[in-house]
């Protein structure tokens, strides 16, 4: 009788020390991974980064304010077949010598991103920039 007793608080103390662990393996502070309510993961691991899906239109957006920017002037967009056109000059910078000669860049919709041609180096950098490139 005494053994049974024993055994019997030794059971209930190894149960007793057991459960806090058993307890620990949850999610914790009730904020689970995000499939409890149909959400899905849409990170991929640490350091790499989301693929990002650019329209022509966002594109051709950023083209336009870039231009702006580096202080050219954006004078038309034309849409020839699927490429977008972007007809800009330099500006006069304030020093009275006129405006630069028109020059185009042209803006190509690839599979997996957006392909920029004849852009001035510097403002295809901020472009990228800005597109997430």
């Amino acid at each position: 009788m005494r053994r049974a007793k024993f055994a019997a608080a030794i059971a209930l103390a190894l149960g007793f020390m057991i459960a806090p662990g058993a307890a620990a393996q949850g999610h914790g502070h009730g904020k689970g991974h995000g499939h409890e309510h149909g959400e899905h993961e849409e990170h991929g691991p640490p350091g790499h980064g989301k693929k990002h899906v650019v329209t022509m239109d966002r594109a051709t957006v950023v083209t336009r304010e870039m231009l702006v920017k580096h202080g050219y002037e954006v004078v038309r967009v034309e849409r020839v077949r699927d490429v977008q056109v972007v007809y800009y000059r330099r500006g006069n910078r304030g020093r009275g010598r006129g405006w630069g000669p028109v020059e185009k860049m042209i803006i190509r919709p690839a599979p997996d991103r957006v392909i920029f041609e004849s852009a001035p180096p510097k403002v295809l950098v901020d472009i990228n920039v800005q597109l997430g490139f």
